[in-house]
């Protein structure tokens, strides 16, 4: 769940839990055909706070936490009676935008006579949980613990149902094998090749359709920095799109007035870009005139020297880090990462040559599977020497995580829309816990979500002995 832990929440719990409460919920889980006839997500908008919160605590040893925070997805938002009943779930990093909603939620609660309840699930201290009472103004119960994610969860149930026909069970595995990182470097030498400067003109004309100026960079250049600028009153914008077809820069009417106008501006601001060169061949400059007429463009373009990387990042992957550093320290160095697909991901312009002289670094979460490229320019380049070095390191997730978040996660949906507990199962059997959880709240209906298949078919067995099985 965090960045930190080298974790990860799926995106569908954060638009579950942070968004229903500001707006109504419409998830739209992974279900099989059996179950579409009968589970249809609710669309109410009758939406009623209540004056609780849950707090998750995080474990970087393991994924238990992970686990545990969608097992209270359906205490904390259910839908009952047509009514959407919502709290936050908030997994604990002691981050400013945590502190934020605490006191946010503490603070509106406290209209209609503050908060009546705080669980705490997972392995906190108990100063920690001293401060949490202090701070929200409420006691913390109950407090759930276990050894497992299928103890956390079966707790969870009984603590919030007396009783439940159905459940929901899904498959959840708290440690798993992390595959070791990838990593590599590659070295580069610019000498001898300066920042060059072209200069053409285009005349722009009509309203109704784009005029197009076109140019070539050099098969060298890295970076690319533009002023496309003209004499009269007229306002323009722009888009800017590389060969590959892809608009890597625009402007709006209501920037380009404010930034031409004299009222506003010393002097009139051209149409400016300042881009990496994401692929190689003719780029096209799109311009827009508002009104009739003709008006003669001053275009100039500098070409920035660089070279690129190519580096293959595998499926699953968690982090690509890449960090750039140089000899020539008083010099300004950018690089980006450009995906496979041709488009730009995430740049790092150089900072200050005080501060961070010499060094960059880039840390993309999640990246694609694919072929990625790594562009490193110099600004404003000399032909002095300037040495180079690049390195790269790919972390990956476990390959079978996947499937085990898929099924917790679209069964914490499922759960919070029927208003009926979660419980997790292995892949094989049914642990010692939930089967305590479905004989203590009378269960005689389980539906078991597992969208990439992955369960055996003893589990299948298993549950057929304590309930009626759905997949």
């Amino acid at each position: 769940m965090s960045y930190q832990n080298g974790k990860i929440l799926p995106p569908v719990i954060l638009v579950l839990l942070l968004g229903s409460a500001f707006m109504p919920l419409i998830a739209s889980p992974i279900l099989s055909p059996s179950l579409t006839t009968q589970f249809t997500p609710s669309s109410s908008s009758n939406q009623v706070p209540l004056r609780r919160l849950t707090l998750v605590s995080p474990n970087s040893n393991s994924y238990i936490d992970d686990f545990a925070y969608m097992a209270a997805i359906p205490s904390s938002v259910f839908v009952h009676n047509d009514t959407q009943y919502i709290s936050p779930l908030i997994y604990t990093s002691g981050t400013d935008s945590e502190g934020w909603l605490l006191d946010d939620w503490s603070e509106y609660t406290s209209l209609d006579g503050g908060l009546s309840q705080v669980m705490a699930i997972g392995d906190y201290a108990d100063s920690t949980l001293t401060g949490f009472q202090y701070e929200l103004g409420a006691k913390i119960y109950p407090r759930i613990d276990g050894a497992t994610s299928a103890d956390i969860a079966s707790t969870i149930a009984v603590s919030e149902w007396r009783s439940s026909d159905t459940a929901v069970i899904a498959l959840a595995r708290d440690s798993f094998v992390t595959p070791s990182p990838i990593s590599g470097s590659a070295t580069y030498t610019f000498q001898n090749q300066e920042t060059q400067t072209a200069e053409f003109g285009g005349s722009v004309t009509g309203t109704a359709v784009p005029t197009s100026i076109t140019f070539t960079p050099p098969s060298w250049a890295g970076w690319l920095e533009g002023r496309f600028n003209w004499s009269d009153s007229q306002i323009f914008t722009h888009e800017l799109i590389d060969p590959s077809g892809i608009i890597v820069d625009y402007s709006v009417f209501s920037q380009m007035y404010f930034s031409r106008h004299v009222g506003y501006v010393e002097s009139p601001v051209p149409l400016n870009f300042w881009v990496p060169v994401t692929s190689t061949g003719e780029w096209t400059m799109n311009i827009t005139r508002y009104y009739p007429g003709t008006t003669s463009m001053i275009c100039e373009v500098d070409y920035h020297p660089g070279f690129s990387q190519q580096v293959t990042v595998p499926i699953n992957a968690k982090w690509l880090n890449v960090s750039m550093s140089w000899d020539n320290v008083a010099t300004d160095l950018n690089f980006a990462l450009i995906d496979p697909t041709g488009r730009l991901a995430m740049w790092a312009p150089a900072g200050s040559i005080l501060s961070n002289p010499g060094h960059e670094t880039i840390d993309l979460p999640y990246p694609m599977e694919g072929d990625w490229t790594i562009v490193v320019a110099w600004d404003h380049a000399t032909t002095e020497q300037n040495n180079v070095n690049l390195e790269w390191n790919i972390s990956q997730l476990p390959s079978n995580l996947q499937a085990y978040l898929e099924s917790a996660a679209n069964a914490a949906v499922i759960a919070s829309q029927m208003n009926v507990p979660l419980l997790y199962v292995d892949v094989d059997q049914v642990p010692e816990a939930t089967e305590w959880a479905l004989t203590r709240l009378g269960v005689d209906s389980v539906i078991l979500v597992d969208p990439m298949d992955i369960q055996l078919s003893a589990l299948v067995t298993d549950l057929s002995v304590l309930a009626s099985v759905q997949i």
